[in-house]
């Protein structure tokens, strides 16, 4: 009988140490996020003009699909980096609804950050801060 309940007792002494190296093993908020890269082609769906913004009344996001996914569409927002453009700003830069460029896909792998982003490769936005004219 005792050689039972020392076997149990190893047995649940071992799977709550398992347990606690797990828990420590999962990244805390404030890490550094590591991403895994990919490019891809994206096909701009359509622009989506954001309601009640005082600092660009015709701000705009950009609804594309990616080729490795085309049934789902994703949204490259950049009034979340504090950035607001207007649909005008996109389209002289070729961003246009039907039209295809290359995107560099991020997934996060580890840490706490934005679990995807995005960006266009094959397009120069360096100009694009608070360009709000239409």
């Amino acid at each position: 009988m005792r050689t039972i309940y020392l076997i149990i007792s190893m047995i649940l002494l071992t799977a709550c140490q398992n347990s606690s190296n797990q828990e420590e093993e999962i990244p805390t908020e404030g890490e550094t996020c590591q991403y895994e890269s990919h490019i891809e082609q994206a096909t701009i769906s359509s622009f989506e003009y954001i309601e009640n913004q005082s600092q660009c009344d015709n701000a705009v996001h950009i609804h594309f699909t990616l080729e490795e996914s085309p049934t789902i569409e994703y949204t490259y927002n950049m009034p979340y980096s504090g950035i607001l453009t207007s649909e005008m700003y996109f389209e002289s830069k070729g961003l246009t609804v039907g039209s295809t460029h290359d995107i560099n896909v991020s997934t996060i792998t580890t840490g706490t950050c934005s679990p995807i982003t995005f960006e266009f490769v094959d397009i120069n936005l360096s100009d694009m801060e608070n360009y709000c004219i239409e």
